[in-house]
């Protein structure tokens, strides 16, 4: 905006009262009393229409900071009856006012959008600055959409004490948030019993602290994934205890029959007995690898070197490794890292998948396994990588559930213990798999 319209408009002013000044001087040193009079009106004349202008310009400017301070867009400077300049000068304070009000449309249309958005969103989203955790009455809640009223059973409270009065489990999980953390809570609210997942995203919005929280229920989720696991378990039992128990049942018959008649040999009685027994073996050995399965126990932890519990396993699987001519690689950029873990049980988790990797590599003619330790999501994580034959995109999602193996001989044990005992130590155990290309991912 041009405000030298404005210094030109007063400095001529100021030039033509100078110049009237400098005529009266000269008017009283010759002594022209009457022809005086006429430049004395002309600095009169001057100063009040600098006066005028002045005041007129200065109503004006304090009208247009006002429309602008307060996003009033029907304020209109009519120019048709002032001078050029000041046209000019009122021309541009519409043009501003136009132009900040297609901004505004803009916003207002995208924040419309988002608003619509977020509330068709099966999240609960809720949005407060610091303030209001802080036990400020008076300090609104910023944004709180349908779904997180839904999900909390509360009506749109306006201040976040009021949700704090009716579900203090959640708000105080929140308060006592000081970095961007997920969360999970179980909670019983009005009489329902839900899991709430949250993810808690803390950012600075004009110089204060805002809480993005987002959240859903997934007790729902969770309970049909629990009677999936539970189907596939059954299956699994069923199909390994009846593989047993069909040719005991069959023996057993076939030895009675032979009894009864007293149609048999000491050699095929003792056959059949020895199958029976192999097979009572096997189901007692399955038995056991279920009871191996759910007794998992107590981690005891405590600070470990990473560097050191590397070490350790690859001591342990160099033999093997070597066995199949393996190139091995421990890849930690963080030797001095100490993780607050029990070292015997996540050193059998590496441990069972390493030796899946072997298995897998069996095939390929250079074959290799790595190592990886990396620092992502916030949390530390070891990978366990190999360049095997990899795992079919539809075993992906039943490598983890109990006696599942596509092994002939595997037991079906490993990866799911493993995952119960990254369970224990709040962690995850997770894969990606494509051909030459496998990655177990522990994060602890």
């Amino acid at each position: 905006m041009e405000f030298k319209i404005i210094k030109n408009t007063i400095a001529l002013n100021i030039i033509l009262i100078i110049i009237g000044i400098a005529a009266t001087i000269l008017c009283l040193h010759n002594g022209f009393w009457l022809t005086m009079a006429l430049p004395t009106i002309c600095i009169i004349l001057g100063l009040l229409n600098i006066t005028k202008y002045y005041n007129s310009l200065k109503k004006d400017i304090n009208k247009f900071l006002f429309a602008l301070e307060n996003n009033d867009y029907s304020v209109f400077f009519n120019s048709d009856k002032k001078s050029s300049n000041t046209a000019k000068l009122y021309s541009q304070f519409n043009n501003q006012i136009e132009q900040n009000r297609k901004h505004s449309k803009q916003a207002e249309s995208q924040f419309l959008l988002f608003s619509t958005i977020l509330e068709n969103h099966n999240q609960g989203i809720i949005v407060v600055k610091e303030s209001a955790l802080e036990n400020n009455c008076h300090s609104e809640i910023t944004y709180i959409n349908d779904a997180a009223c839904r999900i909390l059973s509360i009506p749109k409270h306006k201040y976040w004490s009021r949700i704090e009065k009716i579900i203090p489990q959640f708000t105080t999980i929140i308060a006592a948030t000081t970095i961007s953390d997920k969360k999970l809570i179980r909670s019983s609210i009005n009489g329902v019993e839900k899991e709430i997942s949250l993810d808690i995203n803390i950012t600075t919005i004009n110089k204060e602290k805002t809480y993005i929280i987002s959240f859903q229920d997934i007790r729902d989720e969770i309970e049909q994934k629990e009677i999936e696991a539970w189907h596939n378990l059954i299956r699994i039992l069923t199909h390994e205890i009846m593989n047993s128990l069909t040719p005991i049942n069959v023996l057993s018959e076939a030895a009675t029959e032979m009894i009864n008649n007293k149609d048999y040999s000491n050699e095929d009685l003792t056959t059949a007995m020895n199958t029976i027994k192999r097979r009572t073996d096997g189901l007692m050995s399955f038995v056991n690898d279920y009871r191996t399965l759910t007794d998992i126990p107590i981690a005891e932890k405590k600070n470990i070197k990473v560097d050191t519990l590397l070490k350790n396993v690859s001591m342990i699987m160099s033999p093997l490794i070597k066995k199949n001519n393996i190139k091995f690689e421990i890849i930690n950029n963080y030797r001095n890292l100490v993780l607050n873990i029990d070292d015997a049980l996540i050193e059998q988790v590496l441990i069972n998948l390493i030796t899946n990797s072997i298995h897998a590599t069996q095939t390929i003619k250079n074959p290799e396994i790595t190592i990886i330790v990396e620092w992502e999501n916030d949390k530390y994580s070891i990978k366990v990588k190999d360049n095997g034959v990899g795992i079919e995109t539809k075993n992906l999602n039943k490598i983890f559930v109990p006696f599942f193996s596509t092994r002939e001989n595997g037991s079906g044990i490993g990866l799911s213990l493993s995952r119960n005992i990254m369970r224990t130590h709040q962690g995850t155990l997770r894969v990606t798999s494509e051909p030459g290309n496998t990655v177990f991912t522990a994060t602890l």
